[in-house]
């Protein structure tokens, strides 16, 4: 039985951070309390705030050192998982994933985050 939940991806480099990084995180664990399935894609999963991730949310590693180095991993994640929106934090992430969704093109939404003081 195909899983019929909105289906929403967030785009950040890594958890490493405090500011944006834990709004992001706030609002996907909040959402995944709601039923909503959430894909927190990471250009690597790592730092501090790794741990306070919801046990159902999935999270993708793309394994690269740099957000720039990611753009093909995230093309096939697009690809391969078709959420029905993609939400980036901070604007190298953002560029990022309007080039991957401009080369791959797909029509997938992509909302922008930018945070500041």
């Amino acid at each position: 039985m195909p899983d019929c939940r909105t289906h929403i991806a967030f785009f950040m480099s890594s958890l490493r951070g405090a500011g944006a990084q834990r709004v992001t995180l706030t609002i996907c664990n909040a959402l995944a309390l709601q039923n909503v399935k959430v894909d927190l894609v990471l250009g690597k999963a790592e730092g501090e705030l790794l741990h306070e991730v919801c046990n159902d949310i999935n999270v993708i590693n793309l394994n690269a050192d740099r957000v720039s180095k990611s753009i093909f991993s995230l093309i096939r994640y697009l690809k391969r998982n078709r959420p029905q929106a993609l939400i980036t934090i901070l604007p190298h992430v953002s560029v990022t994933a309007l080039l991957a969704c401009r080369i791959a093109r797909l029509k997938i939404p992509i909302i922008v985050s930018e945070h500041n003081t």
